[in-house]
């Protein structure tokens, strides 16, 4: 009787869902600035998005994913909600997403996670006349771990080339470099995204696997990465190599640097970022 009961709420709970977004996309028009909010685009409770499009919108508007951090274990979509309204303003839509997190009770890695951010633009795309959005023009940034799964979705999930560009803001970059791994309880946290120790070569494998820098290569998206040289959660060095092996690979990338800045910014340093980051989405989307 009570799994039943916890199976009739979870129904009802996805029904409201979908009446919420059906009221939402009802009071859709093209031609003015609107949000949804709490869109279901997966089957998981965390697979929920907030979306904001600009007015005069159609079906070859772009489309901007901002993906939040925090350590792969905690952090929720609306915190970029500022963002979101931001990007819009300059003509191209801008989604937050939320994704499932690192555990090893529900066995959510790296892979699980890229999963959903790619489950997110499929759906995104899947909404193309509804939402007067492009099915193929994606961008994808993230601050911290969300700039770690904007990477690695961009380099090993887009087979049909829909993301276009990608920007990271203090993304973690090789979880095997030995800067990183220094990095107060750092080891602790790659291993609950990975599910493994750094123990054996096999373990070193898993690791590679979920680091954008052993993932770079020749088609990869243009790549901004905006780097604090005070971060104490992602070393700079540990970026600075990652971006020399971007350029082994071309001039499509670049690196802006913030001294003396840490890992989380805020005033003038945050409102810089958020304007080169909505430029090199225009000039690459």
């Amino acid at each position: 009787m009570k799994t039943y009961f916890l199976c009739l709420a979870f129904s009802c709970s996805l029904m409201a869902c979908s009446k919420i977004e059906d009221l939402q996309e009802k009071k859709l028009d093209a031609s003015k600035k609107q949000s949804l909010y709490e869109v279901k685009y997966g089957p998981k409770t965390r697979h929920t998005l907030n979306v904001c499009l600009p007015a005069n919108r159609s079906t070859n508007t772009p489309v901007i994913i901002f993906i939040h951090g925090g350590a792969w274990l905690f952090g929720d979509k609306n915190v970029h909600d500022v963002e979101m309204s931001q990007f819009a303003n300059q003509g191209v839509a801008c989604a937050t997403i939320n994704y499932r997190f690192a555990s090893s009770i529900t066995q959510v890695r790296y892979a699980e996670m890229v999963q959903d951010v790619r489950l997110a633009l499929d759906f995104i795309a899947s909404k193309s006349d509804d939402w007067q959005v492009a099915t193929d023009r994606f961008g994808l940034v993230g601050q911290s771990a969300g700039a770690h799964l904007a990477l690695c979705t961009s380099y090993t999930a887009n087979a049909d080339n829909k993301i276009k560009a990608v920007v990271s803001w203090a993304g973690p970059v090789n979880l095997l470099d030995a800067d990183q791994l220094k990095i107060t309880g750092g080891p602790m946290v790659a291993k609950n995204l990975v599910g493994a120790d750094l123990k054996t070569k096999e373990d070193s494998l898993l690791y590679e696997a979920a680091s954008p820098y052993y993932q770079i290569h020749a088609g990869i998206p243009p790549t901004l990465i905006i780097q604090g040289t005070n971060d104490i959660a992602v070393p700079y060095v540990s970026v600075t190599r990652f971006y020399s092996a971007l350029q082994q690979e071309g001039e499509a990338h670049q690196m802006i640097t913030y001294k003396e800045k840490g890992h989380l910014w805020s005033g003038e340093t945050l409102d810089n970022a958020r304007d080169k980051t909505i430029e090199w989405f225009k000039n690459h989307l």
